[in-house]
């Protein structure tokens, strides 16, 4: 249960951080539990399926958070230069070639120019979330790259944990995507290519889940196990493919180590 997570992690959390020293002494600094809690909620909007949900926490989801604090400490042992505890505006623009490839991608091929990344990650800091794709708010990100560069950055701990939060959430909706393109291009023939272990229908599966090379002939062997569960005769809706998808991997203990969380 994710109270339970919660809870058990918030009681023992400094003692399982004994090599972040400075990221353990930033969440006690206020002295009342709150920034420890507002911590574990960016870890988990960054690292989990689902975000901050109250959906079962697995195994592969706790696993994704201590990297991503790990990448956190990096961030701030090597830019934080006058170690604060806050990325000041200098320190932000020199860190910002580490951030940037995590913001083209989020931007599908509209966000190649450093001018627009730059923005794109000025905006996230502003507002707290990535820039959505409706009308208004693309309206709202051109205004801000045409004045951003008049502020200065700032950014502590809990600010760039949301920022990588908003580069998982954009990455996890772009994987779902190019899942059900491809289900969707290919359920015809799916069934009877993973019936007999087709090994480039594998691979692609396993690519697309975000699974090593490795991973592709266990994929095969989990899938065919499971064919009608998987691929039925009455084919599956696509988010549904996912989500059975997601349970095949997660119960499979010979992928954790090959596959990243869904």
């Amino acid at each position: 249960r994710p109270d339970c997570f919660r809870e058990a992690f918030l009681k023992d959390w400094a003692t399982a951080m004994p090599n972040l020293p400075k990221l353990v002494s930033w969440a006690k600094a206020d002295g009342s539990g709150e920034r420890a809690k507002a911590m574990l909620n960016a870890l988990e909007e960054a690292g989990r399926n689902r975000g901050a949900s109250q959906d079962l926490v697995d195994s592969s989801e706790f696993r994704t958070l201590m990297p991503i604090a790990h990448y956190l400490e990096s961030l701030f042992a090597r830019h934080d230069v006058d170690q604060n505890g806050v990325l000041d505006n200098d320190e932000i623009w020199k860190a910002f070639p580490l951030l940037a490839p995590f913001i083209k991608k989020m931007g599908n091929g509209k966000a190649d120019s450093e001018k627009v990344q730059k923005a794109i990650l000025s905006y996230i800091l502003t507002f707290g979330n990535i820039p959505d794709t409706s009308v208004g708010g693309l309206i709202k990100l051109g205004g801000w790259y045409l004045i951003h560069g008049w502020f200065s950055e700032s950014a502590d701990r809990l600010k760039i944990l949301n920022v990588i939060g908003s580069f998982g959430k954009s990455a996890k909706v772009q994987r779902a995507a190019a899942i059900e393109a491809y289900y969707d291009g290919a359920k015809n023939n799916l069934r009877t290519l993973i019936k007999n272990k087709e090994p480039n229908t594998s691979a692609k599966v396993a690519d697309l889940f975000q699974c090593l090379p490795e991973a592709a002939p266990i994929l095969a062997r989990d899938m065919a196990a499971n064919l009608d569960v998987v691929y039925p005769v009455n084919q599956l809706k696509s988010e549904i493919y996912i989500a059975i998808m997601k349970q095949l991997i997660d119960r499979d203990a010979n992928l954790e180590n090959y596959c990243l969380p869904f």
